[in-house]
């Protein structure tokens, strides 16, 4: 059993912000990010009436995936010549963990909810690799914030599929473990 713990914070302050008006949610990140370090950053959101009972929290979504494409060329049963696709996917790192939750309406103001997350030493860096026929090898990371959202009054969710104002996604540059020589 291995314990990760993971560090949150919250405030409210009522002045101005940079927060666009459309978008209530948005991600800041405070480092690069490498491999095996501690991903820190924040995440605002920016309440712009009193009385939102909708919202049931913020959560938080680090993902890593693989997405590799190999083009070939073939001779089918005729003797002519084929192209051949072959993709595949694969999710390298998946973590999700709630910032904070409401239990009651939420009144207008900025929020900012400050995180640090512990990333693993053997997640491999982003990169893309793509050739002129077709082929392609990409690894990428995001990190999405979005709002645990009541629709119904028997219905919740926390579809990060829900309207564009309640979620930010943010793509990660992921730099590979520093390897240090003794």
């Amino acid at each position: 059993l291995r314990r990760i713990f993971y560090s949150f914070a919250m405030g409210n302050n009522a002045s101005s912000s940079s927060i666009s008006s459309k978008k209530i949610i948005f991600i800041q990140l405070e480092n690069e990010v490498e491999a095996g370090t501690v991903l820190k950053g924040r995440v605002y959101l920016s309440i712009p009436h009193d009385g939102d009972d909708t919202i049931r929290g913020v959560n938080l979504k680090f993902e890593g995936e693989e997405d590799t494409t190999i083009v070939t060329n073939e001779k089918n049963d005729v003797g002519k010549n084929r192209r051949v696709i072959d993709q595949a996917s694969c999710v390298l790192y998946e973590m999700e963990v709630p910032l904070t939750t409401f239990s009651s309406s939420i009144t207008k103001g900025q929020y900012e909810y400050p995180f640090e997350w512990p990333l693993p030493v053997n997640l491999p860096s982003s990169m893309t690799f793509r050739m002129n026929d077709g082929t392609s090898s990409v690894i990428k990371y995001t990190l999405t914030a979005y709002l645990d959202r009541t629709i119904h009054p028997t219905t919740t969710t926390s579809d990060t599929n829900n309207s564009d104002n309640y979620v930010y996604t943010s793509d990660i540059d992921m730099k590979a473990a520093s390897t240090s020589e003794h």
